[in-house]
């Protein structure tokens, strides 16, 4: 009964279903920012409903299922400072300032 090790199919999840094409942002600020309100705004933006996110301090990833061009996703950033942009990765870093 269930002696399968991980890895073996069916016996245990490989991890989340692939997301599709995607673009992953980095957000560094206060402590209480308001990470949903900029998830929000994001996908809103971007009209997807696709998205995984995760917040830890004064850190936050939102990774959303959008496939178009970077410079949209730049475009609807208004919470933050883009840092920097990696096309490749489908990357963008952002800081929030205190406050926001």
């Amino acid at each position: 009964m269930g002696g399968g090790r991980p890895g073996q199919p069916g016996q245990f999840p490989s991890g989340p279903p692939a997301m599709g094409p995607s673009v992953t942002i980095r957000i560094s600020g206060p402590v209480n920012m308001n990470v949903n309100g900029f998830l929000d705004k994001l996908k809103a933006a971007l009209k997807t409903g696709n998205y995984q996110s995760s917040h830890s301090g004064g850190e936050a990833t939102l990774t959303l299922g959008y496939g178009g061009d970077l410079q949209v996703v730049i475009d609807a950033i208004d919470f933050g400072k883009v840092q920097a942009t990696d096309v490749e990765k489908r990357e963008i870093r952002v800081a929030v300032p205190e406050g926001s």
